[in-house]
């Protein structure tokens, strides 16, 4: 089964005025798009199950704020069973109160792990604070996805999502699942070492597109030729499109360059695994076949 690991619905009211000003520079109509059809819509061909990662809109989202949030994923989730799957968020300047919030989405409600932004959510991965939270996702074996690399949005600072802090949490928390979300964006060599050293880390290909006309490709082989020379395979390498940013669609043409471009070193074995293989793996590994998770 094709997995796409990283997307992103909300309330389209709830959409920041940045966001609103991004996504008309881009043309996206998020009305049409910030839905589950606009969604499954997305992923013909290129993905059959998709991961939606609940987003908070800002840093001072309470976890009172972020209920309106849940629940919009949990009625779109509903409408595809077996083809949504929805990571929770909670308050990460909150860790107390965060942890009965996290026990509910993920105990009660269906949730199969947790996303932390930490560009949007201002906030450093590393901070022992969070720590209770780290705990209690390893307790349940349910995996983190944590933004990594810079989010490219102004006025979201970029200096919390910095690939090195992520070592931390994972020597001290090495039997949790971890995405690095967008695989450290322009860090593969902190990436890499990281992906190699710890088991249980995994990394995310989304949102790595160059912007030179005809050469978008570079950026993402740059990352997966550092990644398979550092780690020996790409095989903790995850299929994601950070839809609605951007789509499945491109996301995997530029993934079918590489061996065109780099016939010496991206075989289209390698490409294969990414696409269809890797995802499905790590989904079954640390989400379906884990006795906590049983989705509502």
């Amino acid at each position: 089964m094709k997995v796409d690991i990283h997307t992103h619905l909300w309330p389209c009211e709830e959409t920041s005025k940045e966001l609103v000003n991004y996504f008309a520079s881009r043309g996206i109509d998020i009305e049409r798009t910030l839905s589950a059809d606009g969604l499954v819509a997305s992923m013909k061909g290129v993905a059959e199950l998709a991961v939606i990662a609940t987003l908070a809109p800002a840093g001072n989202t309470s976890n009172a704020d972020l209920v309106h949030f849940h629940e919009y994923v949990m009625k779109h989730t509903r409408q595809y069973p077996g083809k949504l799957m929805a990571l929770c968020t909670i308050d990460p300047h909150n860790p107390r109160e965060s942890l009965d919030y996290l026990a509910d989405y993920i105990e009660n409600k269906g949730f199969c792990g947790l996303k932390l932004h930490q560009n949007i959510q201002e906030f450093y991965p590393n901070d022992s604070a969070l720590f209770p939270i780290y705990a209690k996702m390893q307790e349940y074996g349910l995996p983190i996805l944590f933004h990594t690399g810079g989010i490219g949005i102004a006025p979201f600072i970029d200096k919390y999502s910095n690939v090195e802090a992520l070592e931390e949490v994972a020597c001290n928390f090495p039997s949790l699942p971890i995405i690095m979300g967008h695989a450290g964006r322009g860090q593969y060599v902190d990436t890499a070492s990281i992906l190699r050293k710890h088991k249980n880390v995994y990394a995310d290909i989304s949102a790595n597109f160059g912007k030179l006309a005809g050469s978008e490709h570079l950026i993402l082989s740059e990352l997966v030729k550092t990644v398979k020379l550092w780690t020996g395979s790409v095989d903790k390498l995850l299929f994601g499109s950070d839809y609605p940013f951007y789509y499945g669609n491109p996301t995997l043409d530029l993934l079918e360059r590489l061996p065109l471009q780099e016939p010496d070193f991206i075989t289209q074995e390698d490409v294969r695994k990414i696409a269809e293989e890797n995802a499905y793996a790590f989904l079954h590994k640390h989400i379906l076949d884990n006795p906590r998770f049983t989705q509502n």
